[in-house]
């Protein structure tokens, strides 16, 4: 009962609110409907447009707010101390040391040394060679050589002994802007024609006087500038003579300059080559054969390079003036040179043509076949021309290679050929089918050629060179002592520090060879014999050990195939050589 009286007295209480409320807001109304004027008043109304806010309103919130306080502010001092206590200690740290790698110790390189050996058929090989510098600028040489043997030739009846022996000596100076070079020498050689054709009697052998002597006396200079036009220049005089009186004169010099023409220069070399002789006697005569000539030349080049391709272009314009026959002759040649990098690095071409006129000698025939006859016919040879192309460059890092072809025509080219053999003079000296004289001929020579080099590495060094041959002569049936095939290989072998060891091989391919004979008592005849000389190979070994820095010994074999070839016609060599010897190298 209590609690509906509760709710009824609530309910009325709200019912009288909500009637005074209802009352007074009538009430308003009806006060505002007795103005005098019912009219709106005037009224402004903005429109503000809603807060966006940014960055820039934000305000910046102190990072170090002050603070007031007093208890804060005041420090308290604070006091430190170390109690100590000594302990006693016996530990000694070890110093330390770094690592290093011993670097290995190059061999030591003297300016001198001298070489002596000694070996079979009494051969003795003797080499010196000293260089001294004076002071900055200056230096002063020389070297001796000699090498001698008995001979002892199986099958040889004369004597076949030789020896070499040659000294020089020269000066050089370096200045600022140029350096120069003298230098003096001679050159004293001792040969036998022992390659006689003939079967002699004990009597004739006897009585065989087959040694021959050359002598050459030497000396010349060269000069190099640095700047300015005249680039180099040198000169050399030569006298060259025999024991049978035989004489040359021979004085050549050079002139190399540079004219300021295009990006590299218009380079040109001045060259003069004066040659004077005679011999004694003819072959089958008793007067004297003379010889003289002057050859005077131009050698203008330029050098142009269009991006990879490198072209060189010149040209020689030859004086020639044989003052023994009163002819004289201008001659031109062609000198082109180019290169072009196919593959960089692997493969390059290269092609060209050149030419010249090239002086003979008697020396030069001498040096390369000193059993010539003093009786020779002495006149330079016209190479009119030599077209050649090629490729060279890497198989690898280690191996480089060349190989390349030419065709060229030569008038008047020398060529050794045996003499001919007089049944009706004694046979002695040169005269028993054991010299040889030189013929011309215009030979046109087709020459393929190869060549490859293998460095594996400072300790192996292999080098191979093959070359073939044809040859068309215009005179003679063939190009006499000229092989169709030749081949060399060498090979140097570090084998450790103190040893070391190499070898070589030669091989000359078939030649031919024409062999004449002349006399009779009642019809005198002559009769010729082209003889093939049959190939050889010449195989030789070396080996050394160096003692220390300074002394190294060493031992030689030569032709150690044992084959008693024909090194020319009628002359054999000797057999298995062996040569020992030291070599000491020393520094002032």
């Amino acid at each position: 009962m209590t609690y509906k009286f509760k709710n009824i007295i609530t309910l009325k209480l709200k019912l009288k609110v909500l009637w005074f409320v209802i009352i007074f807001t009538n009430t308003n109304l009806l006060l505002a409907q007795d103005k005098e004027k019912d009219t709106l008043d005037q009224q402004v109304v903005n429109v503000v447009k809603p807060y966006q806010p940014s960055v820039a309103d934000a305000f910046k919130i102190k990072e170090r707010p002050k603070i007031d306080d007093s208890i804060t502010t005041q420090k308290k001092p604070v006091k430190y101390s170390i109690f100590s206590i000594p302990v006693a200690s016996t530990f000694t740290p070890a110093k330390g040391k770094a690592a290093t790698i011993e670097p290995e110790q190059k061999q030591r390189i003297y300016n001198n040394y001298a070489c002596l050996g000694a070996g079979s058929y009494t051969t003795i090989l003797g080499e010196f060679f000293v260089n001294h510098d004076l002071n900055d600028s200056e230096s002063i040489g020389a070297y001796i050589n000699h090498h001698s043997s008995n001979g002892g030739i199986d099958d040889i009846v004369l004597d076949n002994n030789f020896s070499v022996s040659q000294a020089n000596l020269y000066f050089s100076q370096g200045l600022r802007n140029l350096n120069w070079k003298i230098d003096a020498g001679v050159d004293l050689q001792s040969y036998n024609w022992y390659g006689t054709r003939l079967q002699l009697t004990q009597n004739q052998i006897d009585n065989f006087d087959s040694q021959q002597q050359y002598s050459t006396f030497y000396g010349g200079g060269t000069i190099n500038f640095e700047d300015g036009i005249l680039k180099k220049v040198k000169a050399k005089f030569t006298h060259f003579n025999d024991n049978f009186d035989s004489s040359e004169n021979r004085f050549t010099s050079a002139v190399n300059f540079s004219l300021p023409v295009l990006a590299d220069g218009l380079n040109t070399e001045v060259s003069f080559d004066y040659l004077d002789g005679g011999f004694t006697n003819r072959f089958f005569a008793n007067n004297t054969l003379n010889y003289g000539n002057i050859i005077l030349g131009i050698s203008p080049s330029v050098n142009l390079q269009q991006g990879e391709l490198n072209l060189n272009l010149g040209a020689q314009v030859v004086y020639y003036n044989d003052f023994e026959s009163n002819d004289n002759k201008l001659f031109f040649y062609p000198q082109v040179n180019a290169s072009y990098p196919l593959v960089e690095d692997m493969i390059e071409t290269y092609a060209g043509v050149k030419g010249g006129l090239f002086q003979n000698s008697y020396q030069q025939f001498a040096s390369e076949n000193p059993f010539v006859s003093p009786t020779l016919f002495i006149t330079p040879t016209d190479q009119q021309y030599q077209g050649f192309l090629g490729f060279r460059g890497k198989l690898s890092n280690s191996v480089n290679y060349d190989i390349n072809a030419s065709y060229g025509s030569e008038k008047n080219k020398a060529l050794f050929q045996s003499n001919t053999i007089n049944i009706g003079i004694t046979p002695n000296t040169f005269f028993a089918g054991n010299s040889f004289t030189i013929v011309y001929d215009d030979v046109k020579t087709l020459n393929i050629s190869g060549a490859l080099q293998v460095n594996i590495n400072q300790n192996f060094k292999l080098s191979l060179v093959a070359d073939y041959f044809n040859y068309e002569t215009s005179v003679n049936e063939y190009a006499w002592n000229l092989p169709n095939i030749t081949g060399r290989l060498q090979v140097e072998y570090d084998i450790s520090k103190a040893w070391f060891a190499g070898s070589s091989l030669f091989y000359t391919g078939e030649r031919k060879e024409l062999l004449s004979t002349f006399g009779g008592i009642i019809s005198p005849s002559f009769n010729t014999e082209v003889k093939t000389i049959e190939s050889f190979i010449d195989a030789n070994a070396h080996v050394g050990y160096r003692i220390n820095d300074q002394f190294t010994a060493f031992v030689k074999g030569n032709n150690l195939s044992g084959q008693n070839y024909e090194q020319w016609t009628g002359f054999l060599v000797q057999g298995i050589q062996i040569l020992g010897g030291v070599i000491y190298q020393f520094d002032f």
